[in-house]
């Protein structure tokens, strides 16, 4: 099965080398499932569950929210702003309800049609998990981040299935530059453990 699904992906990788020119004209993929990014999450109030809105614990300076069910999706999620331009949609993710491999091959070639290839394609060691990546531009100073994965992988780091992400990467720097000028400067913590750990302290006991 894992032979097969490696092949597979280098079938799907060897597209890249066949992939036409990007549609002349072709408009940055800002919108997904009906949403927008760059408009304020409140426009999209009856599509999300606001019992789910929580700052990310790793990315303070944004908010996530899961959508609401959605036709065609398995599940969904925005991220927006906190600080730059609160409400701001900045990421928006989605998890297609078609886990089939032919399903993200089809979605790639699409994509390529479009957007030309891919400026990165990643996998994981085992060979269950990969991903095609294009940079789009939006104007002269940022760009539209666009990943798309598919995974058989039983790693939580990884969404199962086929998923697809759009996020401007540059938007959610401004975010981060807003918060850390705003943030009280925390004075760290001396860190917990031995001055000088052992394999004991590394590995499982």
């Amino acid at each position: 099965m894992q032979r097969l699904f490696v092949y597979a992906m280098f079938w799907c990788a060897a597209l890249i080398l066949a992939a036409p020119a990007a549609e002349a004209g072709a408009a940055s993929p800002l919108t997904i499932a009906g949403i927008k990014i760059g408009q304020n999450s409140n426009e999209f109030a009856a599509r999300m569950d606001k019992n789910t809105a929580l700052p990310l614990w790793s990315q303070p300076y944004l908010t996530r929210v899961k959508l609401t069910p959605t036709k065609g999706y398995k599940s969904g999620y925005v991220s927006y702003g906190n600080c730059a331009k609160p409400g701001r949609i900045l990421r928006i993710k989605m998890k297609y309800e078609n886990d089939e491999l032919k399903f993200a091959q089809d979605l790639a070639k699409k994509l390529m049609a479009r957007f030309g290839k891919p400026v990165d394609f990643r996998g994981n060691s085992w060979g269950t998990a990969s991903a095609y990546k294009w940079s789009i531009p939006l104007d002269k100073k940022t760009s539209m981040s666009l990943i798309l994965m598919h995974s058989v992988s039983d790693d939580e780091s990884y969404t199962k299935g086929n998923s697809i992400r759009i996020a401007v990467p540059e938007w959610i720097e401004q975010e981060k530059q807003c918060y850390d000028e705003k943030a009280p400067q925390d004075k760290e913590s001396e860190p917990f453990g031995p001055d000088e750990p052992t394999d004991e302290w590394y590995l499982p006991q």
